[in-house]
């Protein structure tokens, strides 16, 4: 993926603050992303903060592991609602 997918995808996500360089998740906030190919993928979850290199990707996770990741190897971003969000059952209304 590039850079700029990656900035617009977080432009568009929920409780994501982009500023120049970085972004920010906020409180009660989860972010996912996706790192591999398919088969081979692995999670780095509950993001909190991140830092954009020319090359490469700095994540930080709740706990303060920091993940450094090139672009091309980042294959999704999700997000879950936010924490106290009013669950949705499936069903009919």
């Amino acid at each position: 993926m590039e850079r700029d997918t990656i900035e617009r995808m977080l432009s568009r996500a929920e409780g994501v603050e982009v500023k120049g360089d970085t972004f920010e998740i906020a409180e009660g906030h989860g972010l996912t992303f996706y790192l591999g190919g398919p088969g081979d993928a692995m999670a780095v979850r509950e993001i909190r903060s991140g830092a954009f290199d020319s090359d490469f990707l700095v994540l930080v996770t709740e706990e303060g592991e920091r993940v450094y990741s090139t672009y091309a190897t980042i294959t999704a971003l999700a997000q879950k609602a936010p924490r106290n969000a009013p669950s949705r059952r499936a069903g009919f209304a």
